[in-house]
């Protein structure tokens, strides 16, 4: 179970970052973020997220193996079929199977333990079994490995890095670095809940003059929320604030102000995603007016482009009213 939670998280954490660099393209490109546990979290991902998915899912199928959730066929050979060529007592190294064979073919050897000429030799091979007359040279019996086989020897390989020094060292590396993602995603977590906490100080929003909407990846927004919550409610407003994924009809709202950031390539934020698909489906008992503040980093190509898109949905929803009046 916690290796198929690990494969989940570094599967969905591959298309969070895939999103966040703005495509498939583009998720080798130069990180943006300053913050050393988002920039490293990012960095780290992009180039071992692979490797801690194949450890993830390697060991997601031995433990169904060990377990007898899935099937695994096992081969066995024919130890009762006997020579067909004549018996020829000459040394191993003038047989032609030993001639052609190759070292690195061979996972394993088991000798003939007597000198009768039914005890044969066993060779396990990388994709077939094989009995092997001492004396001769002939193949009595040979068996196909079974794909469940292979996939069951590939998945150990690739878990326990057997057989390959560099690969060990890259589950090393992959291993140990579960530990910074623990540590940075806790980290990030801890600062979005603490900049992203409810505002306390807010009225009913169908009593409220004002509506703030928030849309926020990070939680950063949600500190310039607090803000200028804060100070309109010193001034005696009343004040409403929610996420842009929660708008709604708002009884006395004269204002509307829209506070949001932009996620990826262009996209909306977390919070924010359906907000331009339920725009149109609501209406206003009456016009209200609004503005929008966008936040984002220059860094970025499509700077503050959803906050943009959010203006010309509202300058549009305006328009369509006008035009129903």
């Amino acid at each position: 179970m916690i290796s198929l939670l690990l494969c989940l998280i570094a599967v969905t954490g591959l298309l969070v970052l895939i999103q966040r660099q703005g495509g498939l393209l583009k998720l080798y490109s130069k990180v943006k973020e300053r913050d050393f546990n988002q920039r490293y979290h990012v960095i780290l991902g992009r180039w071992l997220l692979i490797p801690l998915i194949i450890i993830a899912s390697t060991g997601v199928y031995l433990s169904l193996e060990k377990f007898d959730l899935i099937p695994v066929h096992r081969t066995e050979m024919d130890w009762s079929k006997e020579p067909v060529l004549p018996v020829h007592y000459q040394g191993l190294s003038e047989l032609a199977f030993f001639k052609e064979l190759k070292l690195n073919e061979v996972r394993q050897i088991t000798f003939p333990f007597s000198e009768d000429e039914l005890d044969y030799f066993e060779f396990n091979l990388k994709t077939r079994d094989l009995l092997v007359h001492q004396y001769s040279g002939e193949i009595i019996s040979e068996i196909e490995q079974p794909f469940s086989l292979l996939l069951s020897r590939w998945s150990f390989n690739l878990h326990t890095g057997s057989g390959s020094i560099l690969w060990s060292l890259i589950l090393l590396v992959a291993s140990a670095s579960i530990l910074f993602f623990i540590f940075s995603g806790l980290m990030l977590f801890i600062k979005r809940r603490r900049l992203s906490d409810k505002i306390t100080i807010v009225s009913d929003k169908d009593e409220s003059d004002i509506i703030i909407l928030v849309g926020s990846e990070s939680g950063q927004t949600y500190a310039f929320a607090r803000h200028i919550t804060q100070e309109l409610i010193q001034q005696g407003k009343s004040v409403f604030v929610s996420s842009l994924n929660e708008y709604t009809s708002y009884k006395k709202a004269t204002h509307l102000l829209v506070l949001t950031a932009t996620y990826g390539d262009g996209d909306a934020p977390t919070n924010a995603r359906h907000f331009l698909s339920l725009l149109p489906t609501i209406h206003q008992p009456h016009p209200i007016q609004f503005a929008v503040l966008g936040f984002g980093s220059m860094d970025y190509k499509h700077y503050c482009k959803f906050a943009i898109k959010v203006d010309a949905s509202l300058q549009m929803i305006i328009v369509l009213h006008l035009l129903f009046l």
